[in-house]
């Protein structure tokens, strides 16, 4: 067997290999030997089938899958062993694509372009400049969190007349065809909420009623939802998938939910462990809060300009023509030649970012490990249902911990994520700690604003 590569131009070339008789001889003979000891053939005993007639049979399948296995293992090695990083993988030679015949050849020769990886130089410095964002809650947006809060806290009382999301009581009875109580039909005490109701019209007939008002609809046209049609008359929602009839509902009681009182039961409602007395104290907090809430949005922004700006920064020149062969055979039947040109920047983007990350892992040893994923969970699962600290466990609690451990590490999409989630945390954190970082503060529109316009 010989194997030999020609450069075909800057970062692609050629692997020539060249398999002969003696390369795969012995395993054929071995394998056709296997196939006579196992072959039932009517007129012959186990094993004494004549070997020329094992041959015709088998002898040209066994040859390609045994040139195939050698071809394979052969290439692989070569790459291998010579040290050659390559992108994607190596397609059929396209310009010296030759057919064979396993019924008369007994030397083969085959041909593979590759595309190789490009070297390139990228250190992380403090050279490299990237925006952190501060994402500022406004006062707009303050004051609806706080709404929201109120609302969170509030507590239903009884009102006279129904307005937009309140909540009604009654008496539902369900009509027959002349708008009369439908004999043995559907008949339930439930309770309504005005938000529930997606028919605009329907909605409408239930503002501005009191009690003892009479309302007729049809449940199922005012929810859309077999679901919850189910749940508001009281029957199996296969039932309320076939119920198309109108019901009248007899007011008992009407509903709204109060939002709490701007003072200090509220705070302390809110925020358990602090002391707050005053609205100013007690502001400041939820727009900490909210502000906090932001970091996601705000690392997510981060790695996106921190990817420009490094790929930006490496300047890696790809073999456009192999990259664009190789994306088409790989989606053959998936992607058009059109949509690729469409797309084909995203795809030279999204490749050098890669060589970037893999360059990243070499040389800061990044990684996760499998303990690191292990005490993840144990981690969550411990802050979530057990609040204690590990020092304090009883042997219980480890139990029950490791438990829940062990039944998420045979989840391997689970584990995925988390494999993910902690690698994305340490590549972020390790940027961070090695590039230069400008600390800008910005609002919420601002920021929604410069998220649609950064261009991956």
């Amino acid at each position: 067997m010989n194997i030999t590569q020609e450069s075909t131009g800057n970062l692609t070339a050629t692997i020539k290999v060249e398999i002969i008789e003696t390369d795969y001889q012995e395993e054929v003979e071995k394998a056709l030997r296997d196939h006579r000891r196992k072959a039932a053939i009517s007129g012959f005993r186990p094993g004494k089938v004549p070997f020329g007639m094992i041959k015709k049979m088998y002898g040209k399948a066994v040859l390609a899958e045994e040139v195939n296995k050698i071809l394979s293992e052969s290439l692989e090695n070569y790459l291998k062993e010579n040290k050659i990083e390559i992108l994607g993988q190596p397609l059929p030679g396209k310009e010296r694509d030759i057919d064979i015949d396993f019924d008369i050849q007994k030397d083969f020769e085959f041909y593979f372009d590759i595309g190789m990886t490009p070297d390139f130089d990228l250190s992380l410095s403090d050279k490299i400049n990237v925006n952190y964002y501060t994402i500022n809650a406004d006062d707009k947006m303050l004051d609806n969190q706080i709404q929201e809060i109120r609302h969170r806290h509030g507590v239903m009382s009884e009102v006279d007349i129904t307005k937009e999301g309140d909540l009604v009581k009654g008496d539902l009875t369900e009509l027959d065809e002349t708008g009369e109580k439908k004999i043995d039909g559907i008949v339930n005490t439930t309770s309504i909420s005005l938000n529930y109701i997606k028919d605009e019209d329907i909605r409408e007939k239930f503002i501005g009623i009191k009690k003892d008002d009479q309302v007729i609809f049809n449940p199922l046209k005012a929810t859309g939802n077999a679901v919850e049609t189910a749940s508001m008359l009281g029957i199996q929602k296969e039932d309320a998938e076939k119920m198309n009839s109108e019901f009248n509902f007899s007011v008992n009681e009407v509903s709204r939910l109060m939002p709490a009182d701007l003072n200090e039961n509220l705070y302390k409602l809110a925020f358990p462990a602090e002391d707050m007395k005053s609205e100013e104290e007690f502001r400041q907090r939820v727009r900490k809060d909210m502000s906090n809430s932001f970091v996601v949005d705000s690392d997510k922004q981060f790695m996106n300009e921190s990817v420009i700006a490094l790929v930006n920064e490496a300047d890696i020149s790809l073999p456009e023509d192999f990259l664009r062969r190789y994306i088409l055979e790989v989606n053959e039947d998936k992607l058009t030649e059109e949509k690729l040109d469409e797309d084909f920047d995203n795809y030279l983007r999204s490749m050098k970012w890669q060589l970037i990350e893999n360059q990243i892992i070499k040389d800061h040893t990044l990684n996760v490990t499998d303990e690191d994923i292990k005490n993840y969970i144990r981690n969550y699962f411990s802050g979530q249902f057990f609040k204690t600290d590990e020092e304090k466990e009883d042997e219980s609690t480890k139990e029950r911990l490791n438990n829940l451990v062990k039944m998420v590490m045979e989840n391997k999409e689970e584990v995925k994520k988390i494999y993910d989630h902690l690698y994305d945390n340490r590549l972020r954190e390790l940027l961070k700690s090695t590039i230069k970082i400008n600390n800008k503060e910005i609002s919420y529109e601002e920021f929604a604003k410069l998220v649609s316009e950064t261009k991956l």
